[in-house]
C-alpha cells in the first residue's frame, strides 16, 4: 500500500440514522478525507479487492470509512477489521455508532424495504410482518448484535453511541462529540437538507439511484444541481407516514425491552430519547 494514513475510524452505522447527513458534514472538515463513495462497503462486499485498493478509496487527509452496513455485518466484517487493524493500523480502531430508537428503527427499515423489494409480500403493517418473520426483529437487537460479533474482537470502550434523536436535536454538541472522539479538530458544520437520506418513492429508483452511486461524476452534478435538489425532495421522495400505533409500540417495546436494557447495563446510559424503554 502507499505511504499515507489508513482509516482507524469507522462509522458502522446504523442504516436509517443520519448516516447521509453525517457524511456530506464531515465533506466539509477541512482535516477529514473521505471516499467519494458514501458507502465504502470494503470489509462487508470488496474485501477481495485487497488493501491496496482500499488504500486508494481515500484522498489525502484524516480517513474515516464510513459504511454504516457493518454493523449488521458484525459476523463477516468485525474479524476482517481486526485482522486489517493488527496488520496495518498503530492506532486501535474507533467506531461511531448512531442508534435509533429500535421500534422506530425497524419501521422505517421495514418501510423502506416495502419500496426497495417489489416481491416482497403485502403485509399491512411492521407488526404482522414481524410476527410472521420473528427473525426480522433480530436486526433491532443491539446488544446482542455487538455481543455475538464486535465485542469479540474489540472493548465497549473503543465505541461511542450517539442517539440519533440527540444527533438530530443537538446537531452541533453532537457533532463535537464525534470529532473529539475521533481525535479531530472541533471546527462548526454545516450540510443543506437535501444531503439528507429519504425515503424514494417508487421501487424502480433504487436502480436508478444504485447506478448514480457507481457514477463519481454523475453523483457529484447531481448533487451540486439546484433543480435536481428540488425535484428529487418534491416528486422523488417522501417523508415517513408509517405510524406505530400506541398498542403497536407496546407489543414491540415487550419483544425488545430485554435487549435494551442489556445495553443500558453495558454502557451504563439510559438511553433518554428511547421513550418507550424509559
Amino acid at each position: 500500500m502507499r505511504n499515507k494514513k489508513l482509516p482507524y475510524r469507522f462509522h458502522i452505522g446504523t442504516q436509517k440514522a443520519g448516516s447521509t447527513y453525517l457524511y456530506n458534514l464531515l465533506l466539509k472538515h477541512p482535516d477529514v478525507g473521505l471516499s467519494e463513495m458514501t458507502e465504502v462497503n470494503f470489509f462487508s462486499r470488496e474485501f477481495e479487492k485487497g488493501y491496496d485498493y482500499y488504500s486508494e478509496l481515500f484522498p489525502q487527509g484524516e480517513a474515516i470509512d464510513m459504511t454504516p452496513k457493518y454493523f449488521m455485518l458484525g459476523g463477516t466484517v468485525a474479524p476482517r477489521i481486526k485482522k486489517y487493524a493488527d496488520e496495518f493500523l498503530e492506532k486501535a480502531p474507533k467506531f461511531l455508532l448512531i442508534l435509533r430508537n429500535p421500534i422506530d428503527y425497524l419501521n422505517s427499515h421495514f418501510e423502506m424495504q416495502k419500496i426497495q423489494i417489489s416481491e416482497m409480500p403485502e403485509v399491512e403493517n411492521l407488526l404482522d410482518y414481524v410476527k410472521k418473520n420473528p427473525g426480522y426483529l433480530k436486526r433491532a437487537k443491539y446488544y446482542e448484535i455487538l455481543t455475538s460479533s464486535w465485542l469479540k474482537y474489540f472493548d465497549k470502550s473503543q465505541f461511542r453511541i450517539i442517539e440519533f434523536s440527540d444527533f438530530v436535536k443537538n446537531k452541533d454538541e453532537r457533532l463535537n462529540e464525534i470529532l473529539d472522539f475521533w481525535n479531530l479538530k472541533q471546527v462548526h458544520l454545516e450540510a443543506n437538507s437535501v444531503s439528507e437520506n429519504r425515503l424514494l418513492k417508487y421501487s424502480c429508483l433504487h436502480k436508478v439511484r444504485g447506478f448514480i452511486n457507481e457514477s463519481v461524476f454523475l453523483k457529484k452534478f447531481l448533487k451540486k444541481n439546484r433543480v435536481f435538489g428540488v425535484v428529487y425532495k418534491k416528486w422523488l421522495t417522501k417523508k415517513s407516514k408509517n405510524i406505530l400505533s400506541p398498542e403497536e409500540r407496546l407489543q414491540l417495546r415487550e419483544m425488545l425491552k430485554n435487549d435494551v436494557d442489556n445495553l443500558k447495563k453495558l454502557f451504563n446510559r439510559d438511553f433518554k430519547y428511547w421513550q418507550d424503554f424509559n
